[in-house]
């Protein structure tokens, strides 16, 4: 493959993988100053259960209503580039700086041969169906539901949800888009995915759902929203009682998985507020050690783990509690089909680390429209035209780069 600058090299392998029909993930990690892609060539990939024990280097993207936790699509790196080099994998999941199977060569050449001309990427070609859009009267009625369903003792809490329409400015380009999100949230997890069937996600997420090394198992609760000003200080923010409430659910439902998969030692940091883009949260950090004596071996601590990403999909913060109830009450009652907003994505096995995050902050795109996917948790106190308010401050978060 010749030699090119890596922004070069990443634009030139995104663009030459979607004339491929190949599926293309390119990420950057909260915090990090590189970006990362993977490409999986037709044929590469597959539903089926992360299994933080496998070697293979592979991207997840699961739905929302992957309940079971067994359909999650599971892609498999052709071709991986970090930090400017590119790396072919070959099926046992070892690295080579050369292709090592005829579908990697034949890419490879394509590759050399992309032009000036054939270097912008755009969802113009998308055939993924559009989500439902509920208006506000609706959304609000979703909000008066659930605090009837509360009072009668059914549900603790819900999450609700809606998508919102806006046009996609100047050319279109998801390159020109992915580096401005990349840029306005450092510390996000900030992902663009084409997958052939799927379409076109973008994603600025600030939640992580599980990440696993050699080292621990990593995970947070995230809950309450309040808009912040760009000067503002978070160490000043004070929170009502509905959004602590709220919070506590949350990390009462980890406490409570975390003993059911066999994690009796662990470290809970916070609650601590915390900035993402344009809003604060209320946010707890647990980690698991490894080697704390809960486990015999690592492949007995990746089998846990295993386990606490089944139990924990989706979390109370994405529907709520009791979770199947919560679960049961939106389906019935929410209007729309999520699809992947509220799932689940990430690198597995790559860098030394398998890193996964819930799908929040996200848009699908379909040709030039974009679909942003927005949500509030709703208690008992409760606003109806409050929580609608939250879910357009949310919009913002991708919206206002979309839009500018």
């Amino acid at each position: 493959m010749s030699t090119m600058s890596s922004p070069m090299l990443l634009r030139r392998a995104v663009a030459a993988a979607q004339s491929r029909n190949a599926a293309v993930a390119l990420w950057r990690l909260p915090d990090a100053t590189s970006t990362d892609l993977l490409i999986s060539l037709p044929g590469g990939w597959s539903k089926g259960a992360v299994d933080f024990a496998d070697n293979r280097p592979a991207f997840a993207f699961s739905r929302y209503d992957n309940f079971d936790g067994d359909a999650a699509e599971l892609i498999r790196a052709d071709l991986l580039i970090r930090d400017g080099r590119a790396e072919f994998i070959g099926p046992d999941g070892t690295s080579h700086d050369v292709p090592v199977t005829a579908a990697q060569t034949d890419f490879a050449s394509l590759l050399d041969g992309i032009g000036e001309d054939d270097r912008r990427v755009t969802a113009d070609g998308s055939s993924a169906e559009p989500p439902v859009i509920v208006d506000r009267a609706h959304y609000e009625g979703l909000v008066e539901k659930t605090l009837a369903a509360i009072h009668r003792g059914e549900i603790e809490k819900a999450v609700g949800s809606r998508a919102v329409a806006v046009d996609l400015p100047g050319d279109g380009d998801l390159l020109d888009l992915f580096d401005k999100l990349r840029v306005k949230y450092p510390a996000a997890f900030v992902c663009l995915t084409l997958l052939p069937g799927i379409g076109c996600w973008v994603v600025a997420t600030p939640e992580r759902l599980l990440s696993v090394d050699d080292a621990s198992a990593r995970t947070m609760a995230l809950a309450g929203t309040q808009t912040l000003d760009a000067d503002a200080d978070v160490d000043a923010v004070s929170w009502r009682g509905k959004f602590i409430e709220e919070q506590a659910l949350v990390c009462r439902y980890m406490r409570t998985r975390f003993e059911t998969c066999g994690f009796h030692t662990y470290q809970e940091a916070g609650p601590r507020t915390v900035r993402a883009a344009n809003l604060a949260h209320l946010r707890s950090v647990f980690t698991v050690p490894a080697n704390a004596g809960d486990f015999a071996d690592d492949r007995a601590f990746r089998n846990a783990c295993n386990h606490l990403l089944r139990e924990m999909h989706p979390t109370s913060a994405v529907c709520g509690m009791p979770r199947q109830k919560a679960i049961d009450f939106l389906a019935a009652e929410e209007g729309y089909e999520r699809d992947y907003y509220c799932g689940y994505l990430g690198p597995l096995n790559i860098g030394g680390s398998s890193d996964l995050f819930v799908n929040l902050r996200v848009a699908q795109i379909i040709g030039r429209t974009v679909y942003l996917y927005v949500g509030a948790g709703l208690v008992d106190g409760s606003v109806p035209s409050e929580e609608w308010q939250e879910t357009v401050e949310k919009s913002k978060t991708l919206g206002s780069v979309i839009g500018g």
